[in-house]
């Protein structure tokens, strides 16, 4: 499950910090012959974004461009906090992609999908977070240029185009067999993960669902896997793909030309056609829909082979766990079906009931547990549940800060990103 992955995010053209830009013709992230990648940075010039822009358009994969300079933002002693450029939700728990394309996790970690090398929880407390996470060993050398995160397990495609996948046996894909955990012990992560087997080719863009995941190649193939090795979807059509979306069960593509693929990996006709452009495909497993943000940035849902009209002026979308649609709107807010935001017991939030982050989301994840992160504009994550206050989920990383007044009363004050730390 994504992003953003699936998630979305929008490209306009008032950059807030600039990735260096990549070429075309290498894999994902090879920045001496990298194909263009569409993500939480802008597919034409590599950028994160207003996403109020009138001419924005929304992509819906984790995957990355190079990385670039943030605006001076330097605090404590001249250390510059982290940015993310990406963040995946699984359904108890949480990854993102930091502007040096490290990565940390918090959330659950009964199967390692944290990839520290233990089962120890992480993000319940604000000790947990900041400096005080780690990030995740991906290799000597390595980096990430996308994440994603299923069920118990995550993914990230790596700076050299390969894949690499840890947490819970059964979503793995790399042939160690259905019984073994990695990442949940010592000496599992890093230069010990093993790559999946493409036959050769460089990963591009990358979902996962609950049961099985997808990814796109540098010659547009799409190969899916489970607990086992990977296989080539040899039925689909070879087009430009432009991303991968998280979806139920399964994985849709995005083609370049505004189609979707049937979902992977065992469709083989699709579930939704339109004659408006699909921008971005989002959805979950349990009871929550499939839906869909079309190029007048209107959304419609599936339920039972019949569709609905839902949001319009939507910039991003993601749907939560037997939950339902959650929108980045166009005024910065972020709207969700199942959960409507009520204050002053809740997060701050609209009239109508809209979550208002302090900043424009360009991302909103698919398939947490009754919970969504966006990614702000400013490569801040703020997280959400219906938790109540004070009983945040470590998958969260993040909480309001809360005051005991004399009566014995609890005031909540500000609603903090997630605390990713300070460049070193």
């Amino acid at each position: 499950m994504v992003l953003v992955a699936v998630s979305a995010s929008a490209c306009g053209r008032s950059a807030l910090f600039e990735p260096v830009s990549t070429t075309s013709g290498g894999g994902a992230g090879d920045a001496n012959g990298a194909r263009p990648t569409t993500d939480a940075a802008s597919s034409d010039a590599g950028v994160i974004v207003d996403a109020a822009s009138s001419d924005a358009r929304p992509t819906v994969d984790a995957a990355i461009d190079a990385p670039g300079d943030l605006a001076d933002a330097r605090v404590d002693g001249g250390r510059i906090p982290y940015r993310a450029l990406a963040v995946a939700t699984g359904e108890v728990h949480t990854c993102a992609v930091l502007d040096d394309h490290n990565v940390k996790c918090w959330g659950d970690n009964s199967y390692g999908q944290l990839g520290y090398g233990d089962a120890v929880r992480r993000g319940g407390s604000p000790s947990d977070m900041g400096d005080n996470l780690p990030t995740v060993d991906l290799g000597t050398g390595r980096t990430a240029t996308a994440i994603a995160a299923g069920r118990y397990s995550t993914c990230a495609i790596l700076d050299d185009g390969s894949l690499r996948c840890w947490g819970w046996a059964g979503l793995l894909g790399n042939g160690v067999g259905l019984d073994r955990n990695v990442g949940d012990a010592p000496g599992e992560m890093g230069d010990h993960l093993p790559a999946l087997d493409f036959e050769g080719r460089k990963a591009v863009h990358l979902a996962m669902g609950n049961d099985s995941a997808c990814a796109s190649m540098d010659d547009d193939t799409i190969w899916c896997w489970d607990g086992n090795k990977p296989w080539f979807q040899f039925w689909l059509p070879t087009k430009e793909v432009s991303a991968l979306a998280p979806t139920g069960d399964g994985t849709f593509a995005l083609y370049a030309d505004g189609s979707v693929s049937p979902q992977l990996p065992n469709g083989t006709v699709p579930l939704f056609t339109s004659a408006s452009e699909v921008l971005a495909v989002a959805g979950s497993a349990g009871n929550a829909p499939t839906c869909y943000l079309l190029a007048d940035h209107t959304t419609t849902c599936m339920e039972g082979g019949a569709t609905r009209r839902e949001s319009s002026n939507a910039l991003a979308i993601g749907v939560e766990l037997d939950g339902g649609l959650c929108s980045a709107l166009s005024d910065g807010s972020v709207q969700c079906d199942a959960q409507r935001c009520v204050s002053p017991t809740n997060y701050p939030c609209t009239s109508d009931g809209a979550f208002v982050l302090g900043a424009p989301a360009v991302a909103v994840t698919s398939n947490g547990t009754n919970f969504a992160c966006a990614l702000l504009v400013g490569g801040q994550i703020k997280c959400w549940d219906g938790s109540p206050i004070g009983t945040s989920p470590a998958w969260l990383g993040s909480e309001l800060d809360a005051t005991t007044l004399a009566d014995g009363g609890v005031a909540y004050g500000p609603w903090h990103a997630v605390a990713l730390g300070m460049h070193p």
